[in-house]
């Protein structure tokens, strides 16, 4: 797989887990659990999420950065998406026949603009 498809893909989960961990801070009962198994405030796990992210961020090349803050800042499902049975599954339309179907080349959707992967 590229590599900067990799941090692409982790940096969407990383955001993912981010997103999720937010949303619990206003679950009192929830993040008092997490807190006592995990021995970490919800705050402090925030900030070290985000610590993560700008340094994975930091990561890419110029071009791939710039297309990713575009997209993510766009793309409700991520700005990493699979491509499965020639379909994008950011926009749900099919790709070029012609498109040469391996991950260790970096390609984003024509229709939406998503960076994709192939799934067998």
């Amino acid at each position: 797989m590229h590599p900067q498809l990799e941090i692409l893909l982790e940096l969407q989960d990383l955001k993912a887990q981010m997103l999720e961990m937010e949303k619990r801070d206003a679950e009192y009962s929830s993040r008092e659990i997490e807190e006592d198994v995990f021995r970490i405030s919800a705050e402090e796990a925030i900030v070290q999420l985000d610590t993560k992210i700008q340094e994975m961020e930091a990561g890419l090349d110029p071009d791939v950065a710039a297309r990713y803050r575009l997209v993510s800042g766009r793309r409700p499902r991520g700005s990493v998406v699979p491509v499965v049975d020639g379909i994008c599954y950011g926009c749900f339309v099919a790709m070029p026949t012609a498109m040469t179907r391996s991950n260790e080349t970096l390609r984003w959707c024509e229709g939406c603009g998503s960076f994709v992967y192939f799934v067998d």
